[in-house]
């Protein structure tokens, strides 16, 4: 694995915004996830990926993250939003090819950055268990 760079604080305040941006719904981040929600959004940034914001002149399509599961078994499920022109005026078929796409990459991206990912046979969107060795 290479080493990885000093990001910097630029890139550091950009994170946290960026995770308390794109969480869906505004929830509320758990004191356990966050951390992890901060390593993978930062994972994506650095591979160059947008992250979606709720925010005003935030970007409109692109990572998102949301909790998944109950209880103690919460983890970080990491989506990609597709832009509200193909959210609402695409047919299903190719939509939902674009998605699943998408998630493999996310996917795919996640691994080669050392994540823990969860199968979970009702989503194709990437579940993060946890990051791996470093």
């Amino acid at each position: 694995m290479a080493a990885q760079r000093d990001p910097g604080p630029g890139f550091v305040s950009d994170v946290q915004a960026a995770v308390d941006g794109c969480v869906v719904d505004g929830q509320q981040w758990p004191d356990d996830i966050r951390p992890l929600a901060v390593q993978v959004v930062a994972a994506l940034m650095e591979a160059g990926l947008p992250v979606y914001s709720r925010q005003n002149g935030g970007a409109a399509t692109g990572v998102q993250l949301a909790l998944h599961g109950v209880g103690h078994n919460v983890r970080l499920m990491v989506l990609w939003r597709q832009h509200p022109r193909a959210e609402s005026g695409m047919p299903g078929d190719p939509w939902r090819t674009q998605q699943d796409a998408l998630h493999h990459a996310l996917r795919t991206i996640l691994l080669a950055r050392g994540f823990r990912l969860h199968d979970d046979e009702n989503t194709a969107a990437p579940v993060v268990a946890g990051a791996g060795p470093s």
